[in-house]
């Protein structure tokens, strides 16, 4: 295959490629932009698929640009909504548990965003590959080389957005990266139960998580924790509701028969920093 040169080449479709993408076939109609993913996305590499997705603002009170981002990315999510853009939206609450405290929130899907992000960039001329792995970036004549296994690709910049590959590519970024698992829960969805808030209870030296979130056309309650236990290193599941369980049915009774029917899974970044390099 002949090398084909774009302006801008992306590597990875989730949600930083996909809104990249978004964002730049609208400002920049003019350039060649092309996006390259494997297809379909790895749920165990891909963590946003399965997270909360909650956007609140509470947390960046003390901080005004993190609350200013926080606050254009709300609007940004409200005006799709609001134009009917299906994103499994909910608007509800986190209730911190030991301060007595709900704070509005704003649930989305983080697969149907990314899923809109890629269709609108597309309409407005992305050219985007599927099933296409980077194995390999070299500088040539002052162009990248992405060789990959549907063949070479020329830039004149990349966008790598490939997650825990990363440091494959740019082992100089040295990004950590965690594992992070969430328990979905077979425990029944009443009409009443679908006001559940996002609870957050402080738990040891860590916290405890439960929420509810859409995965396909149901509404699951979604186990998880942070900072109390250790996950492994390896590439396999975890189910570790049953450690909690004795002891969350004595504040939650309704847990008492609730079973794990899924995990899910991925690595995420433990310092989420803007890297560039040249």
């Amino acid at each position: 295959m002949n090398k084909q040169l774009f302006d801008i080449v992306i590597v990875g479709s989730g949600p930083i490629g996909s809104s990249t993408a978004y964002f730049l076939t609208q400002k920049s109609k003019k350039k060649k932009i092309i996006l390259i993913t494997q297809d379909p996305t790895d749920d165990r590499t891909a963590t946003y698929m399965y997270a909360g997705g909650n956007i609140q603002w509470n947390w960046w009170q003390h901080e005004p640009i993190k609350a200013e981002m926080t606050q254009i990315t709300a609007n940004f999510i409200n005006k799709l909504i609001d134009k009917g853009i299906d994103l499994s939206s909910r608007r509800d609450y986190y209730l911190w548990f030991d301060e007595g405290q709900m704070i509005p929130a704003l649930n989305v899907s983080g697969s149907k965003l990314v899923k809109y992000f890629i269709d609108q960039a597309v309409k407005r001329g992305l050219i985007y590959k599927f099933s296409t792995m980077l194995e390999k970036i070299v500088e040539e004549d002052g162009l990248y080389k992405l060789s990959t296994n549907k063949g070479d690709f020329l830039a004149k910049k990349v966008l790598l957005a490939v997650g825990p590959n990363i440091n494959k590519f740019l082992p100089k970024a040295k990004v950590g990266f965690e594992k992070r698992v969430l328990n979905v829960l077979d425990t029944p969805i009443t009409k009443e139960r679908l006001n559940f808030p996002h609870v957050i209870l402080p738990w040891k030296d860590g916290w405890v998580f439960l929420f509810l979130k859409k995965i396909g056309d149901e509404t699951k309650l979604i186990f998880g924790q942070e900072d109390i236990i250790e996950y492994s290193s390896k590439w396999e599941e975890e189910n570790y509701f049953n450690k909690f369980k004795k002891d969350l049915t004595q504040l939650m009774p309704f847990l008492k028969n609730a079973k794990v029917e899924k995990v899910l899974w991925g690595f995420d970044a433990t310092n989420k920093t803007l890297k560039i390099y040249e």
